[in-house]
């Protein structure tokens, strides 16, 4: 078993690797593709992991163009790494493939990749993890590649057996900006953090503003419905309905 015949008879010479197999790293719930080139195109191979021999199927996609043979992985998991070997009978090519761990992180309020967040002096920036798989063994949060420690400054938690970490940083000041990482096992992502000062006078006056609109908007329409509640009570009292 494993055997392959490449060749049409004795007097041809044996078949050896052009180009070998090279080792990998791919994502978890991707795919990916392992390739070699042989020195002659009527040969057939059987690709090996480990002791297994593989076969086409919904899991692998055994191709050949030519002298170029290919095998495809789907939907990876972790599992999947290991020794891969393709074999013509002659010589056989090996190779590694190291399957990491899928990790995207959200900010607080929008679910996509982590990006950057920016705050003000004296505010605080939520930034939260979600893993493909539990982990929370080998989770850290960095801080410009220093760990983070608990504190009244930094809370860390983690839910959903593992998926998900989060990551408050409270009370920040301008030194406080900084690139924060997270990293699960092997994977990991960043983002920058960072701390501006004060929010500007003409800021401060819009929000202001906006707060009083909103008040006086709250004070009209309470003294519409008082005259319309007490009208309703005594309708000769009130034959219209003033605003004051």
């Amino acid at each position: 078993v494993g055997k392959s015949d490449c060749g049409r008879g004795p007097e041809l010479p044996p078949v050896s690797f052009k180009k070998e197999l090279e080792s990998q790293e791919a994502r978890e719930g991707g795919e990916t593709t392992l390739s070699c080139e042989t020195s002659s195109p009527d040969c057939k191979v059987t690709w090996w992991k480990g002791s297994t021999v593989l076969s086409q199927g919904e899991k692998y996609t055994i191709q050949q163009r030519a002298t170029t043979h290919s095998l495809v992985i789907h939907k990876l998991v972790k599992e999947d790494s290991g020794e891969y070997t393709c074999d013509t009978g002659d010589k056989k090519s090996t190779a590694r493939l190291t399957i990491k761990g899928n990790c995207f992180c959200t900010s607080h309020r929008k679910k996509q990749s982590l990006e950057n967040v920016e705050t003000f002096d004296g505010g605080e920036a939520l930034f939260e993890c979600a893993l493909s798989r539990p982990e929370s063994k080998d989770c850290h949060w960095l801080l410009d590649g220093k760990p983070v420690k608990e504190s009244p400054k930094a809370e860390i938690v983690s839910f959903e057996s593992g998926r998900r970490h989060l990551l408050l940083l409270k009370d920040l000041h301008d030194k406080d900006s900084c690139t924060v990482t997270f990293k699960a096992g092997t994977a990991s992502t960043s983002a920058q953090l960072t701390v501006k000062g004060e929010p500007s006078s003409l800021l401060k006056l819009s929000i202001s503003r906006q707060a009083e609109k909103v008040c006086n908007l709250i004070s009209v329409f309470y003294k519409m419905y008082c005259l319309a509640y007490l009208s309703s009570l005594y309708p000769s009292s009130f034959p219209s309905i003033l605003l004051c």
